[in-house]
């Protein structure tokens, strides 16, 4: 009598072989595109989601208000300003100061930590409100010396806006020679300001508020009703003694209600 086995067929051993390699082959090949796709997103580069922020954009310097004149316009053709000329030494620093080829160059060597400042003689309008704009780089000097205006000056008593080389931007409230009562209304870095280049800077002071630029472009508005009034002049400080620096300063220009 004939009988037949129903039951299923196990593998042989070739059988087993065959689907060990093609799982092996499977494996490789997921661990290789996992691979890839790792590659891709760590070098390409990022794109911006529907739902990430934009970067904020940077408002532009204000313009000069309509009806404005301007009080003071110095392209250093001449010294029509009347700016102190010449060498100066003290206990602070040695300065040199000279107008020529259409610019006035300031130069400084410290004998401490020091903060210098200087006026034009014909500077006699105490202005409240007032826009102030200027081209200036440093020539020569450490990255770090602050180069920059003076406004609202009255004696010792003023505010002081500078850049350095290293981007620096700072705001200063000064109200005596010894700088020990100096105020820092603002300190940053701002990829606004090209070292070894001229930069242009601007004051827009209305009342009490203030707006300060870069290269046309705002880093700051600040308000404070400290000093309300007075000249204007340019400032530049040096860290350490032996330190020699020298500003380049053209087309300073006033305007005024």
């Amino acid at each position: 009598m004939n009988s037949q086995n129903d039951s299923p067929k196990l593998l042989d051993e070739n059988d087993i072989k065959t689907f060990l390699i093609l799982a092996g082959v499977l494996v490789c090949i997921c661990v290789c595109l996992c691979m890839i796709a790792a590659l891709v997103w760590r070098y390409s580069p990022p794109k911006m989601g529907l739902f990430e922020p934009t970067p904020t954009a940077i408002p532009p310097c204000p313009s000069i208000p309509t009806g404005w004149v301007e009080v003071m316009n110095d392209q250093f053709d001449g010294n029509v300003n009347l700016w102190p000329l010449g060498k100066d030494t003290n206990s602070y620093a040695d300065t040199n100061t000279e107008i020529k080829n259409g610019i006035l160059e300031w130069s400084l060597t410290a004998h401490q930590d020091v903060y210098y400042h200087i006026e034009p003689g014909a500077n006699n309008n105490l202005q409240k409100d007032f826009y102030l704009t200027t081209d200036v780089r440093q020539a020569d000097g450490p990255l770090n010396s602050e180069y920059g205006v003076t406004f609202h000056l009255l004696g010792w008593k003023h505010y002081y806006f500078s850049i350095s080389d290293t981007g620096e931007v700072l705001v200063k409230k000064r109200s005596s020679r010894d700088g020990d009562d100096t105020e820092q209304l603002y300190w940053d870095f701002s990829s606004n300001v090209r070292p070894g280049e001229y930069n242009k800077l601007t004051v827009f002071a209305q009342g009490s508020h203030f707006t300060f630029c870069v290269n046309q472009q705002v880093v700051v508005e600040l308000d404070d009703d400290t000093y309300t009034k007075g000249r204007v002049g340019i400032a530049m400080g040096l860290d350490r003694a032996a330190d020699e620096a020298i500003i380049e300063y053209d087309n300073y220009t006033v305007y005024a209600p």
